[in-house]
């Protein structure tokens, strides 16, 4: 598996096109730093118990009451009957940084879904450091819009990824699958590893990702490995885009 490297300590503006087949897996964009300390979580471990769009035991009020540092996990018994689906009404604000572990068992799988109607998760936090990350794992995002952010709409704070799959997300503006910026000095993180982008469409930067920093120093910090990209569309960088721009664009 062949990975693509760029390292850019001046970047302005980057992008990455799935047409180009030697480019859909192992794809690796490390963008003006080469140092990544990660966050691992030791608080408390909350369990989400019903597929409801809010009240005790849904997501969205799981989260709400978590702490910086809590696990948030999934019941194995809403995949009693097979695959099932969160259909949020609104998206789900994060404040804090979390870990969040999704349920896929077998061929059954949990899926949070936007309805096509709204973003996922909606992520701002206030108290910016350079370890702390919010966490996903294993979790499929689907049917997320947004104007940026179809599925996840990161506006400060460090994200990472793992193993999770964004299908089927619009934004009418940049990032179906993800939207990251910050307009601060702190650069934000973003870590994707070993994740799955699948038919999102944006309809100006970054089908799968975009990553837009807009203030002083301008610099971006973006790592993506051993993902896959397929049917994702944008009309710039069908995949991935990257600007960093210190008059505001976002």
């Amino acid at each position: 598996m062949k990975n693509l490297l760029t390292n850019l300590s001046s970047l302005k503006t980057a992008h990455f096109n799935q047409n180009n087949p030697s480019n859909l897996k192992g794809v690796l964009v490390l963008l003006c730093s080469m140092c990544f300390i990660f966050f691992e979580a030791s608080g408390a471990t909350l369990t989400v118990t019903n597929t409801d769009d809010s009240g005790t035991g849904s997501l969205r009020t799981t989260i709400l009451g978590s702490a910086t540092g809590d696990v948030i996990q999934f019941s194995p018994t809403l995949l009693a009957s097979g695959s099932d689906t969160i259909h949020l009404l609104s998206e789900i604000s994060i404040t804090k940084y979390i870990t969040i572990n999704g349920l896929i068992s077998g061929s059954d799988t949990l899926y949070i879904s936007g309805r096509n109607a709204n973003k996922i998760f909606s992520i701002s936090i206030s108290n910016q450091q350079s370890t702390p990350q919010t966490i996903l794992n294993n979790l499929v995002l689907i049917e997320g819009y947004g104007v940026n952010g179809g599925a996840i709409f990161c506006v400060s704070g460090n994200l990472r990824l793992n193993s999770c799959i964004l299908r089927n997300n619009e934004a009418t503006n940049r990032g179906a699958g993800i939207y990251m910026t910050s307009g601060t000095f702190y650069n934000p993180e973003l870590y994707v590893d070993s994740c799955s982008f699948e038919y999102n469409v944006a309809d100006d930067y970054g089908g799968a990702i975009c990553y837009s920093k807009t203030y002083h120093p301008a610099t971006c910090r973006v790592r993506v490995s051993y993902s896959t990209f397929f049917g994702n569309e944008a009309t710039n960088g069908s995949s991935i885009f990257v600007t960093s721009s210190v008059s505001g664009d976002n």
